[in-house]
């Protein structure tokens, strides 16, 4: 297995989800369930290490609650174009990709 690969496997690490955690605004919007950053930022470590787990875990088994497969887009037109399909921002929101940001 390459070095690559092999970082890619790895257990997501506790440093690692403070630090996304860290790096999200405060004033996100919530998803479908109505949880947003500054609710698990405030979470007693405890909790957290909870949901770490529970990310390893779905990582490695590869299986997640079919709720989080749900998705929502929200076309935004762009200011000072034509309203045609190629000139809109797509903002999109999925729980998975939200608790996993990572920017």
């Amino acid at each position: 297995m390459s070095k690559v690969v092999s970082e890619i496997n790895r257990p997501i690490s506790f440093y690692e989800l403070a630090s996304a955690l860290k790096s999200t605004k405060d004033t996100s919007c919530p998803g479908a369930d109505q949880i947003n950053y500054l609710t698990i930022k405030k979470l007693p470590p405890t909790w957290k290490l909870h949901l770490l787990h529970l990310y390893n875990r779905i990582l490695k088994n590869g299986a997640y609650p079919n709720k989080w497969r749900d998705a929502a887009v929200f076309p935004i037109h762009k200011p000072n174009k034509t309203i045609d399909q190629f000139h809109y921002y797509h903002v999109w929101q999925n729980y998975w990709i939200k608790l996993l940001h990572l920017d």
